[in-house]
Formats: C-alpha cells, sequence, structure tokens
C-alpha cells in the first residue's frame, strides 16, 4: 500500500469512530433503537423525551384563525337559532333566557347543557382546533377533552374584574374561550400568568384585524389563571367557555400544564427504581471542569436546565424514602491509535512492521491503525458543584469504567453514534490519532441506597465528607460505611509518592474519626483501628485527628485500641507514631502524661542503635521534659543512660540543641550524666589501644597448599601476628580528640554554658 494511496483515502473510508467504538456496553454505533437498561429508566427516558414538546412558558395565547363556522347555529334548547353577530333585538330574547352573574358587571350567563351549535360542522372543527391547542399547549398526541361550560353574554358596559375562577373540575388543564362572531369595542381579555403575576397577556379577540364580526376567534389560558375583561364600550360580546381535560387515564391531582404532566409521570417512573437502578443523562453542553466546581448545576442553560428542573420537580413529589440523589459527572474516555505509514515494506515513520489484526487484537481488520492506549477516567461534583473524587490521570486510571457502568438515558431517540459525536474530538498526526470523548452527565441514584453507591462508584472518601456534611451525624449511616467500606481510597495512597502531602486515604481517615467522634459512640472506634488505621502509611499524619476522638471519649476508651494497633507496626514506625502523638497531646493537658509515656514505652522497645539515631528523639526528650509527670523525665533518662557509651554521639548531639543556660537543673544534669558516660567510653577505648595485643593462628599447618606454607613466617603449626603501632597510634590520636571535646562540654554543662555541640565525636 502506498504512501500516496493511503494519505488519498478518505477518513470516513476507515471510519475510526465505528472502527474503534468504545461504548460498546451501549450496543451498536448506529443502533436506532438504542433503550436505556430497566423499565424504569425506559420510561423515565421517554418522559424526557416529551419534555421537549412542552412549553412552560405558554400560559395565555390567542387564535384568531379558529376555522371554526362563522355560522354556527346557535341555539337555546328548545328554541329557534339565535342570529349572530347578535343585535339588540336578538339580544333580548338571549338574555331573557341567561341569568346575571355574580361576578363583573352586566355581563350574563346560561348553562352549557342548555346551548346548542346545530351547525355539523361545529364539533367536526371544534375537534382540529382541540388537536392545535393541545400541541400549543405542549400535550402533544395527548387529545383534550372539551366540555361547554356555559354561554356568557357581555352587554354594553359588562365587565369583568380580575379574578380566578372559582370552579375546580377534576382533570382540567386549561379554558377555552371561543369567542361567537360578534360587533363590540372594547372588551380586551387580560390574562395573568399563574406562576408569575407580573407576567400578562392581552387579547383584543379580532378587533385590530377587523374579523370579530366576521368569524370565530379563541383565547386560551391554563386553568387557575386570573383573567379580566375590560369594559365592553358599545355592542354585544358573545363568548362559550370550554373546559379542557386531559384524559381520564393521563389525568393527576393539580396538573395545569404540559410540563407538570411530563413531571408526574417522570415520578411515577422514578418511584419505581429499584435499590441498584441509576441512570445517566448526558448533558448537550460541555460547561469545562472549572465551570462545574465553581458553580454547579447553576452553569446549566437551555435544555439542560430545564431536564434537571423537571427531574428535581418530580423528585420533590416523591415521598422521602423513594427520592433519588442527583449528582454531576465528568466523563472522558481516550483511545489512542498509531499506523505505520509505508512504502514498499519500509517504515516511513517508525522503523516497525505492521499486521493487520482482528477485532480480538489490537486493531481492526481492514484499517492501518493499532490501539496503544485506552483509558477512562470521571471527575465527581455534588450539584452545588463541590468536587467529590476525580482521578490521578498521571497514576492508573479510574476504577470505575463509567462506559460499562453507567445507564445512559436517550430522552431525543438517538443513536449512540449521535449521542455522542458532539461530545468527540480528534488530535493527531498523519500516524498517530487520539479520539477523545468528554461530556458532562446528571447521575442519579436513590438515596436509600446513595453510601453503597457513592462508596463504590465515587469513593469513600466522598462517602464520609457526605455523612459528615449532615448535622447530626448519624451512626447508622457511619457503621454502615465501616461495614462496606473496603479502603479503596488506599489503593491510590500506595500507587502515588504523597511525600508529606496528605493523601487520599489519609483524608479519608481523618474524615472517619471525625465522623466517629461526632456520632459520639465509642463502639466505633475499635473498628476503625482494626480496619483502617493498619493500611496508613504516614500514619504520624493521623495524630491530631485522633486527639478529636480523645477528647469526645476520654485516654482510657481509646488507649487499648490504639497500643493494639501499634503493635501490629514494625518498632520504629510505632515509635514515630508514638511520640508525634505524645507532641499532639502537650496542649491536651490531661492527656498529655499518658501519651508521653506510651511513647517512651515504645521506645523502650526498640535496639539501642535504634533509639541512638532516632531521628525525632530531641522531639521525645521534648516531650518527656515538659510532661507534667516527673516519671517521664526520668524514664527517659534512665533510658539514655542505659545506653552504651559507644551510641551516644549522636544522641548528645541532639539532646545538646534541647538544652540551654536557661533549662532546668534537672535536664542540665542529664545532660553532663550522658557527656560522663561517653567520657568514660571514650577513655576506655584509649586504654585498651594501649595494651599489647596479638592475633594467634593455632593451627597454621597447610601440607595440601605449598604456596601458604611458604607464605608463612614460621615453619610451625602455630602464627602469631602484631598489629603495626603507627596504626594504633593513629587511633589514639583520634580517640583522645574526642576525649577533649567531651571534657569541653562536660565542663559547659557544669558552668550552666551549654552550646553547640562539637562537629564531630
Amino acid at each position: 500500500m502506498s504512501l500516496d494511496y493511503m494519505l488519498s483515502v478518505p477518513e470516513e473510508q476507515f471510519d475510526l469512530q465505528e472502527a474503534y467504538w468504545p461504548f460498546t456496553a451501549m450496543g451498536e454505533i448506529d443502533d436506532e433503537c438504542y433503550l436505556p437498561k430497566g423499565e424504569t429508566c425506559i420510561a423515565l427516558s421517554a418522559a424526557l423525551g416529551r419534555l421537549a414538546e412542552t412549553r412552560d412558558d405558554v400560559f395565555a395565547f390567542e387564535d384568531t384563525n379558529t376555522r371554526l363556522p362563522a355560522v354556527c347555529g346557535l341555539k337555546v334548547k328548545g328554541d329557534a337559532c339565535i342570529p349572530i353577530p347578535l343585535t339588540e333585538k336578538y339580544a333580548k330574547l338571549l338574555l331573557d333566557k341567561c341569568t346575571k352573574s355574580d361576578v363583573g358587571e352586566k355581563r350574563w350567563e346560561l348553562a352549557g347543557s342548555q346551548v346548542e351549535m346545530e351547525n355539523p360542522i361545529w364539533n367536526v372543527r371544534l375537534k382540529e382546533l382541540l388537536h392545535r391547542v393541545g400541541i400549543e399547549l405542549g400535550y402533544g398526541l395527548v387529545i383534550l377533552d372539551a366540555e361547554l361550560e356555559k354561554l356568557v353574554v357581555y352587554e354594553p358596559g359588562g365587565r369583568l374584574m380580575r379574578h380566578k375562577c372559582a370552579e375546580d373540575v377534576a382533570g382540567e388543564v386549561a379554558k377555552l374561550v371561543v369567542q361567537l362572531p360578534s360587533m363590540f369595542t372594547g372588551g380586551d381579555l387580560v390574562v395573568y400568568s399563574d406562576e408569575d403575576s407580573s407576567k400578562h397577556c392581552r387579547m383584543d379577540m379580532g378587533k385590530k384585524a377587523d374579523t370579530a364580526a366576521y368569524s370565530p376567534c379563541c383565547a386560551v389560558y391554563v386553568a387557575g389563571a386570573e383573567h379580566a375583561v375590560e369594559e365592553v364600550k358599545n355592542g354585544y360580546r358573545v363568548v362559550l367557555v370550554y373546559s379542557l381535560r386531559v384524559p381520564e387515564d393521563e389525568y393527576s391531582p393539580g396538573v395545569t400544564r404540559a410540563g407538570q404532566l411530563v413531571v408526574r409521570e417522570m415520578c411515577d417512573s422514578m418511584a419505581e427504581f429499584g435499590e441498584k437502578e441509576s441512570f445517566a443523562l448526558l448533558l448537550s453542553t460541555n460547561y469545562g471542569y472549572a465551570g462545574l466546581e465553581k458553580k454547579g448545576i447553576e452553569l446549566l442553560k437551555d435544555e439542560d436546565r430545564r431536564q434537571f428542573d423537571a427531574l428535581q420537580k418530580a423528585n420533590a413529589l416523591l415521598p422521602p424514602e423513594k427520592q433519588l440523589k442527583f449528582y454531576l459527572v465528568e466523563l472522558n474516555q481516550s483511545t489512542e491509535l498509531i499506523r505505520d505509514v509505508c512504502i514498499g515494506g519500509g517504515a516511513y515513520y517508525r522503523n516497525r512492521g505492521f499486521e493487520p489484526v482482528s477485532r480480538s487484537g489490537n486493531g481492526v481488520v481492514g484499517t492501518p491503525w493499532e490501539v496503544t492506549g485506552n483509558s477512562e477516567s470521571s471527575v465527581w461534583f455534588s450539584i452545588n458543584g463541590e468536587k467529590l473524587r476525580d482521578w490521578d490521570f498521571e497514576h492508573g486510571g479510574d476504577p470505575l469504567q463509567w462506559s460499562a457502568h453507567l445507564n445512559f438515558l436517550n430522552p431525543g431517540t438517538l443513536s449512540p453514534r449521535e449521542m455522542w459525536s458532539d461530545h468527540m474530538s480528534r488530535d493527531g498526526l498523519v500516524d498517530e490519532q487520539t479520539i477523545e470523548y468528554t461530556a458532562h452527565a446528571i447521575v442519579g441514584w436513590p438515596l436509600a441506597r446513595d453510601l453503597e453507591n457513592t462508596s463504590t462508584l465515587i469513593g469513600e472518601g466522598a462517602a464520609i465528607k457526605g455523612i459528615l456534611a449532615e448535622n447530626p451525624v448519624k451512626f447508622l449511616k457511619l457503621r454502615t460505611l465501616m461495614e462496606i467500606a473496603v479502603g479503596n481510597e488506599n489503593d491510590k495512597e500506595h500507587r502515588c509518592s504523597w511525600d508529606n502531602s496528605v493523601s487520599p486515604y489519609m483524608n479519608f481517615c481523618q474524615d472517619m474519626c471525625s465522623a466517629i467522634a461526632a456520632a459520639g459512640d465509642v463502639s466505633l472506634v475499635g473498628k476503625f483501628f482494626t480496619k483502617f488505621f493498619g493500611r496508613l502509611k504516614n500514619k504520624q499524619q493521623l495524630a491530631p485527628t485522633i486527639l478529636i476522638m480523645m477528647n469526645q471519649f476520654g485516654w482510657d476508651a481509646i488507649a487499648a485500641h490504639l497500643t493494639g494497633a501499634m503493635n501490629q507496626q514494625n518498632q520504629h514506625d510505632a515509635l514515630v507514631f508514638a511520640v508525634k502523638l505524645a507532641d499532639d497531646c502537650r496542649a491536651e493537658a490531661k492527656f498529655e502524661s499518658p501519651a508521653t509515656m506510651l511513647a517512651i514505652e515504645k521506645a523502650r522497645g526498640v535496639p539501642g542503635e535504634v533509639l541512638s539515631s532516632f531521628d525525632h528523639l530531641g522531639l521525645l526528650w521534648k516531650c518527656a521534659s515538659t510532661c507534667p509527670s516527673p516519671a517521664a523525665f526520668t524514664a527517659i533518662e534512665t533510658l539514655l543512660k542505659n545506653l552504651d557509651g559507644g551510641l551516644l554521639a549522636p544522641v548528645l548531639t541532639c539532646i545538646s540543641s534541647c538544652v540551654d543556660q536557661a533549662s532546668p537543673t534537672n535536664q542540665r544534669s542529664a545532660l553532663t550524666a550522658l557527656v560522663s558516660s561517653r567520657c568514660q567510653w571514650l577513655a576506655g577505648e584509649i586504654s585498651r589501644q594501649h595494651k599489647v595485643f596479638s592475633w594467634e593462628m593455632p593451627d597454621a599447618h597447610f601440607p595440601a597448599n605449598a604456596e601458604v606454607e611458604n607464605f608463612l613466617p614460621l615453619r610451625s603449626h602455630s602464627v602469631v601476628l602484631v598489629v603495626s603501632q603507627q596504626r594504633v597510634s593513629l587511633l589514639v590520636i583520634t580517640i583522645e580528640r574526642q576525649t577533649d571535646q567531651t571534657e569541653l562540654l562536660r565542663t559547659r554543662c557544669q558552668h550552666k554554658e551549654v552550646g553547640k555541640m562539637p562537629r564531630s565525636w
């Protein structure tokens, strides 16, 4: 395959998106029948799809082209037809059949049961009008039923003050006011929004278009909306008022808008969610990581905002035990591809051969590309924009594998390709390509299952933070988390080198300690130390938080569990933790003595050579010297005095920096004693070097090796070697120098002139 041919082949021929489609859990890329898993999610997805057809902003509108017949055949039951428009002569006949309305002025009403429309076309055209009205109100294919409530006549001077209909008709969603051909002036209909009273809609009912006298027109407003009719200056205005209702099987109490009906449908679907069910709703816009973290759902706009608002409204209608919990998540999937652009079998860019492999391998038959990387990641936020957990892209992928676990809704009835194409980007060169999908989604699951799902899908750190956010902390939820938690935050701690920074698992343990203290149940303390404490890497960072539990439960309630957990550590690490805990307890007088004695006890357990070179020996000395219990300093003094003199050099270097002229007498005396011990050891080393010593080989007979026999100075069965006096002299000089320095320090200690120790011991 030549280079020119490969570069001339359109990318569509290879269709990398299809060839390396990552969302196989959703099905084939062009599956037009894609549906989410589970009947409840299918129903919720369909309801969200119908939401796009609704218009919640429409509370009233006017239609001057109703196509209703102008000659309607208006008739009062049992009487002859009444000509329309209404003249003075026939007005008197009609008003005699009506009763004066108790609302408004010069306004007359006749019950709908007494009114007939003899023109057979009227009812046919009325059904057509109802279909258009239903679509305009957002009910889509739902056919609205219409019942004629009354006929209303406004005579000159007639008006209706702003009011809301008192009738409470079951299933009613709107009023349809059909104005029959009428000759009048004034009489505008004004309707006020049922959700925002500052909004209103004024309808002149065909007067401006000069059609009012010649053809019927209509006005529609949602049930419960306040309305008014301004004064009719002259002439008569005749209207028919219909009550519009949804079918009985679609009826929901309190629903007056199509959007509300959809919300009720969503509510019904969400009420059937099983404990292990969840959904993910892709947002149409990528709002950016920083945007979500700052503003959360406030950032949503257009259809995204409308869908989320509907989800929240539906959720609010559910009883607390049935409600769902919503989260925002940023999803990322990346596939890295590479190919050899070959000319006659030679690599153009890279010197590696290529053989296309099947889908079961690293590539796809018929494409010259090879997969070199495939990863997924997710960043989770609360709906308010608080970041709950993100994954370290440098140290491993997201263990969630969200493409397989999340159940995506499909309200737009799109194919998977159509759902994801707007979130796809491609980047690369001739021989390298990266196909990346980045999208935001709303994820929801049952609130009753929130703790388990958060712990498993987001992270145990997010779960414990959620518990801490509740006031008061719920004991049962905390116990449940401690039962199900497996320490998944710990995986990341061991993948990364955190140095002195706080790892995610450390954050988790710190939050866990705070939650246990807030819950006030001492029985959880043992479970924490048994299950979670041992997994920590830098345990000393947890010491300040353990102090919180001590303040809540007391030393005695904590000590047994704490020492038991420390006994599982190696001696050095246990000592480091104990010293750090003792240092933190210096601020709490009631814990200072037992914590310090615990640290000294751990110091007794380490070998002398480990203790002498212990990095935090100076801190242990400070804890003991400031401890309210005199036994603490006596114990550390005795422990150090018992060390071999040969190990005291680093001890003296460390302790001398903690003792100065202002230090108490017992500390200076202890340091003097240690210096004296060191001097005695050095003096002993010197005297030992002046003794005559030899090295003897009692059996120096090697008959099997002539060279060794010749090397030995004597032809006897024993050898005595005398060490060079020059080497002994050099060693004596070195030791004497250290002795002089030690004597200098002892003198300074006696005269309260303790300063910096000599650099060399």
